[in-house]
């Protein structure tokens, strides 16, 4: 099971960023959300080893094929990856139904 860190804000939905812990574009994306007020909760998959780094792996797969870091996960349609201002910023827009 993945053990995610929570960072409460305000909700936009169900928002997950998968980084490394050494990243300087993770660690810019990580602090927008948290700039931002934006509630979500994060996993560095590079502190990861054995079962949880292949489940971390697996759930990644289902927003993307490519292992790319950051990634935003939006709820369960959608990523962003890489460090994308412009794409992170709509996450505070409200949703057409």
């Amino acid at each position: 099971m993945i053990n995610y860190t929570k960072v409460d804000g305000n909700n936009y939905g169900d928002i997950k960023l998968f980084a490394l812990s050494t990243c300087g574009w993770c660690k810019k994306t990580k602090k927008f959300l948290e700039d931002n007020n934006i509630a979500f909760s994060y996993v560095y998959v590079d502190k990861l080893t054995g079962d949880d780094l292949n489940e971390c792996l697996e759930v990644q797969k289902k927003y993307n094929k490519e292992e790319a870091y950051p990634m935003v996960a939006i709820d369960e349609d959608s990523c962003i990856l890489g460090y994308n201002k412009a794409k992170l910023e709509k996450i505070m827009r409200p949703k057409n139904g």
